[in-house]
């Protein structure tokens, strides 16, 4: 036997737990003394007996922050190593002392920015801090009444056991909490990038629920606060009520409950429990930090009882497999709740700790759930998508169909108006004409030179119809030169001159219909000169100046009245044959003067086509 412990009290007794060789020993009664007392004053101060189970979290730290434990323990003899002292739970802030000579300190006493009660800590006894026979040990313990303070109960033996042991405890909740900080922070990042994408509000729950817990995970895991310690003891109750909240309205949803009076409940209660916990952090009302933490508790449970009963009710894939990952979340934190507030057994406190990693498992399973329903509605728009481009396509299809069906009927119709429009020529052209020469031979007075005139002009009048309608030719300055070409004889064998100043017009191709009505114009303005004007000279212009082009017919007659010819039907058909393939109609005439008719138009303009006047 290397060791042997007192009696709580200080009284030396017969030892009541004895170690065996390089085997650590528990200790769970010690002397505790309501206030911190120095290692001179060890030997005077009062001291009462206290169980170590029944200390850690129970014990109200308002009347008393600072307090004092003492053990002491026999050694046979000073081992080489020294001994370690591993206290399985202890703080807020402590000191370790040992024979007078301090051991170990974790945070001050006297500042409260510290906080080491969430992890294992070990003190180191040197071996020349040891003595043969009696050994006392003190602890000072500074708590706070705000947060769970106190001393659990420890193991003593050599420090090459020990302290390995410290480690493996440290560890097991170490890694945890790196593995929640980690995984609930790319869920936190992926969960706002879904938001961002599909601006759906529980994808920003997901998010922040996430980033919550990992930064309460990263809170609770601090032991020197970079913080006021009543703004770190804040936001670990917040971060806690909000994430509650967003964590089953998420759950609702998923379940495909949309009950508000529900999701109401659950904002209630958070909000509830962050007035309770500004009340806390104060230092005021300290019981109604219980109080809100136990409603944020039922309201979650309500919203889990209705996800479980919607499934046992009318099951379906999300509620089903919602229920299936709540229930056994639920049924552990009973657990953790009974083993840290109800449990009698000495060591239910030190008992592992689920919650935390039954968190990470329901935000694992939550965000599971959110890509099933992501696949889903994936599959949908993939499906609605097809449905588009099938109806899509049918319309296009349709619409298609009733383009070909107007085309053929456009071009029917064009074709129909091209018809009349070439009798309505043959008409009053050629007809008229041939018509008049069968009046002169009937009445005995023909004249073999008019007769050949009039023979001529149908025979050219006929020429020019047959070239327009076998023509492809939709250059202007072509057309003009066609016109030239089959009007110049006959105008020389009347005594006129033509003077031909005609441009090459850098017009867009023209459609034949408003060919044709230009050429029928220059005609019958040819005529009306030969007719009418008694003119010896005819010139003819076109030219583009700007964007304007131009085409002008101009003779050294007689002139007219424009007045008086406007009245006329002649000049109004020349106007109205302007006007239906979009040119400008301008005369300029007057008694003595000659007469100028021109057309201008921009020079990018393409003509529609004419109709039959």
């Amino acid at each position: 036997m290397w060791l042997s412990l007192l009696m709580a009290g200080g009284a030396q007794a017969a030892p009541i737990v004895q170690g065996a060789a390089n085997a650590p020993v528990t200790i769970w009664d010690v002397d505790i003394a309501p206030r911190l007392v120095t290692p001179a004053e060890a030997d005077t101060a009062t001291w009462q007996p206290v169980a170590l189970d029944h200390a850690w979290r129970r014990k109200k730290w308002c009347d008393a922050p600072i307090s004092t434990y003492r053990f002491q323990f026999y050694l046979n003899a000073v081992p080489k190593d020294g001994l370690g002292l591993h206290l399985r739970r202890a703080g807020n802030r402590l000191a370790v002392w040992i024979n007078q000579e301090p051991a170990a300190k974790f945070g001050d006493l006297h500042e409260p920015n510290a906080d080491f009660s969430n992890l294992p800590l070990f003190a180191p006894f040197a071996w020349h801090a040891l003595k043969p026979g009696l050994n006392t040990v003190l602890i000072q313990v500074a708590g706070d009444c705000r947060r769970y303070s106190g001393l659990a109960h420890m193991d003593l033996g050599p420090r090459d056991v020990v302290e390995p042991q410290q480690q493996s405890s440290r560890r097991s909740r170490t890694y945890p909490t790196v593995g929640i900080v980690s995984v609930c922070g790319l869920l936190a990042i992926a969960g706002f990038a879904f938001a961002v994408m599909t601006r759906h509000r529980i994808a920003l729950y997901f998010g922040l629920s996430n980033g919550l817990w990992a930064f309460r995970a990263a809170l609770w895991g601090m032991t020197d606060l970079p913080m006021p310690y009543g703004l770190w003891f804040f936001l670990i109750d917040a971060t806690y009520g909000v994430w509650i909240a967003l964590m089953s309205i998420q759950c609702l949803w998923l379940a495909a409950i949309h009950k508000p009076w529900l999701e109401r409940i659950q904002w209630v209660s958070m909000v509830f429990l962050l007035a309770t916990s500004i009340t806390a952090a104060t230092g005021h009302a300290i019981w109604l930090k219980a109080l809100g933490l136990e409603a944020t508790m039922l309201s979650a449970a309500l919203a889990m009882l209705c996800i479980i009963y919607e499934a046992i009710r009318k099951p379906k894939e999300t509620n089903v497999a919602m229920s299936l990952a709540t229930m056994p979340m639920f049924v552990l934190a009973i657990w953790d709740h009974w083993n840290v507030w109800l449990s009698g057994a000495r060591d239910a406190y030190q008992r592992y700790y689920y919650s935390p990693l039954l968190v990470l498992f329901m935000l694992v399973a939550i965000s599971l759930l959110m890509m099933r329903q992501f696949q889903l509605a994936m599959r949908s728009d993939e499906q609605y998508r097809r449905s588009l481009e099938q109806e899509v396509e049918r319309q296009r299809a349709e619409l298609q169909a009733q383009h070909e069906r107007e085309r053929a009927r456009a071009q029917q119709s064009a074709v129909m108006a091209e018809r009349q429009r070439i009798v309505r020529d043959m008409h009053d052209g050629l007809g008229a004409q041939l018509a008049g020469m069968l009046a002169v031979v009937r009445s005995d007075q023909a004249v073999a030179q008019e007769l050949e005139a009039d023979i001529a002009s149908a025979i050219a009048h006929l020429r020019s119809t047959i070239d327009n309608l076998s023509t492809s030719e939709t250059d202007l300055s072509t057309v003009l030169a066609q016109f030239r070409f089959h009007h110049e004889q006959r105008l020389q064998r009347a005594g006129l001159q033509l003077v031909w100043n005609v441009e090459l017009l850098p017009v867009p191709e023209w459609p034949s219909a408003a060919l044709w009505e230009l050429q029928q114009m220059l005609r019958e303005v040819f005529a009306n000169i030969l007719k009418h004007a008694k003119a010896s000279t005819i010139t003819v212009r076109s030219f583009c100046q700007g964007e304007q082009c131009t085409i002008s017919i101009t003779d050294d007659g007689l002139g007219f009245d424009p007045e008086k010819v406007q009245r006329g039907r002649g000049m109004r058909h020349l106007q109205d044959r302007a006007a239906q393939i979009g040119l400008s109609f301008e005369l300029d005439t007057a008694p003595g003067q000659g007469t100028r008719i021109s057309w201008t138009w921009h020079s990018q303009h393409i003509p529609k086509g004419a109709t039959v006047i």
